[in-house]
């Protein structure tokens, strides 16, 4: 007579019979191992692989990308520790708590590497440059005029809004604060997806999406943590907004997380088309007239005095470029060897479930959530596809990329057995995308710490994009006479 496994045996768990390669005691110590191996030894590893192979590689550089896969390792293989554990009942409700602190911890380690804390490119042109100069008494706008201003095609006055609080409160240490900001609004949007899952009840959903979404999420946040705001913010509002419509609550409070969304960046816009027809499709009249009602409002008072920035290379329209673009905004999160190839495959397939899930009356929370993915690719598109599809491609759309994956998975896997499946390619792509992007934040900063390192010295030979815009040495000087962040102190002196 077969034997039921340990996981099905127990109780109250939502294991399949099967119990998964992964989550057995041999892997997860293989994986701890690995990942012991890739801290402490992975410089080492690395010398050895060049002499085998005769390679002229940048140390440096790769070496970065082996301690980092290290610990990208052993926080997943703590998290199927945790999975596991779970089927006892004493810590089968601390579950999801301990995955989310320990991914923060994964976080925290990642981004104390490289502690310098510095602006990162739309920070010199979205921020420090108005304010430093607001702070000296020499712009001609006031804190109030200067949040509303456009910044290329968005208005971004929470966001504004959020740097000069911060900035208040915190002084030079601003970034520091900005990035513990945008950190916690990678939680909120992760906390968001959880709540539709009755992720308690499934550790597998919640690994799948706190690996998933925040691991890609911490990258760029380990970046720039103002311009996160505006991309984590908008993303935020939308998905509050469509959770408080999926839980039927009041239609003002469904405008006002969209209107809050929009107004920390314009790819918030998106998801009122997205409500106007859920709405619809349930035939709800009177949310209907409201939301098509303050949407017209909004969008009036939005671009009422209206004047974009816009780059000269920006200029026409391109189908090809613009359709393929979309795909490729999708799929961002799986570019490796920054190559556009698998991202256009695997964002037609997102796009071809979301498009698919169009017809569906009660498609359910995570079809609208694919749905905004959809459109922000699309409104994405229209205003950089000029420039080529590789603009698809920046690293700060990858948080789009894995919430659209994300929703995705959770579309077509209809349970928790489905969903164990996904263990081993989160497993594979998130230790590519640390392999790959964890090196190249490293340079960046690297690059930019150069850069001011030159400007304090008087040095001419700057490198310039694409690690910081052209106007950089004038914002660092406003911004060093305005005290606005802390400038590394002692710099090595210039040739």
């Amino acid at each position: 007579m077969h034997r039921p496994s340990y996981f099905h045996r127990v109780s109250g768990t939502s294991f399949s019979p099967q119990q998964p390669f992964l989550l057995r005691t041999f892997s997860i110590a293989l994986l701890a191992a690995a990942g012991l191996a890739g801290v402490f030894a992975g410089p080492q590893l690395l010398s050895w692989i060049v002499s085998r192979l005769h390679a002229a590689l940048d140390t440096s550089f790769w070496s970065e990308g082996f301690i980092a896969s290290g610990w990208w390792l052993l926080t997943f293989a703590a998290s199927l520790l945790l999975v596991r554990s779970s089927v006892h009942r004493p810590i089968y409700r601390w579950v999801n708590p301990l995955l989310l602190l320990l991914w923060f911890g994964y976080f925290l380690i990642i981004q104390f590497r490289h502690p310098i804390l510095l602006p990162f490119f739309d920070d010199y042109t979205g921020f420090l440059d108005d304010y430093s100069l607001i702070l000296s008494g020499n712009y001609p706008l006031t804190r109030i005029e200067w949040l509303w201003q456009t910044y290329w095609e968005c208005r971004v006055p929470i966001p504004r809004l959020l740097f000069i609080l911060l900035s208040a409160c915190f002084g030079n240490q601003v970034f520091l604060a900005a990035k513990l900001l945008t950190t916690l609004l990678l939680a909120l949007v992760g906390y968001l997806l959880l709540l539709h899952t009755e992720a308690r009840k499934k550790p597998v959903t919640s690994l799948l999406i706190l690996g998933g979404l925040l691991h890609f999420g911490f990258f760029f946040s380990s970046l720039s943590g103002l311009s996160g705001t505006c991309y984590y913010g908008s993303l935020l509002g939308s998905l509050w907004s469509l959770h408080l419509q999926h839980r039927n609550r009041s239609i003002g409070l469904v405008l006002l997380a969209a209107t809050l969304g929009a107004l920390c960046f314009a790819s918030g816009f998106v998801v009122f088309p997205v409500l106007l027809y859920r709405a619809w499709k349930a035939g709800a009249k009177r949310s209907i007239g409201w939301i098509a009602a303050w949407t017209a409002l909004f969008c009036a008072l939005y671009f009422y005095g209206y004047h974009p920035q816009r780059l000269n290379a920006l200029d026409g329209f391109f189908p090809i470029a613009f359709l393929a673009f979309i795909p490729i905004f999708l799929g961002n999160s799986l570019q490796f060897l920054y190559h556009w190839s698998l991202p256009l495959l695997g964002g037609s397939v997102l796009t071809w479930i979301g498009v698919q899930h169009l017809r569906v009356k009660n498609a359910g929370y995570y079809a609208d959530v694919l749905l905004v993915l959809i459109g922000i690719a699309a409104m994405t598109a229209f205003f950089r596809h000029p420039a080529g599809v590789e603009w698809a491609l920046n690293i700060r759309y990858g948080v789009f990329s894995s919430v659209a994956l994300l929703a995705a998975i959770m579309l077509v896997s209809k349970s928790e057995s489905a969903l164990q499946k996904w263990l081993l390619p989160l497993l594979l792509v998130g230790l590519l995308r640390t392999f790959f992007f964890y090196p190249e934040m490293a340079l960046t900063q690297e690059k930019n710490l150069d850069m001011i390192r030159a400007w304090q010295n008087g040095r001419t030979d700057r490198p310039s994009q694409p690690f910081f815009p052209d106007n950089t040495e004038t914002v660092l000087t406003q911004s060093r006479d305005a005290n606005l962040w802390q400038l590394p102190q002692n710099p090595p002196k210039g040739d």
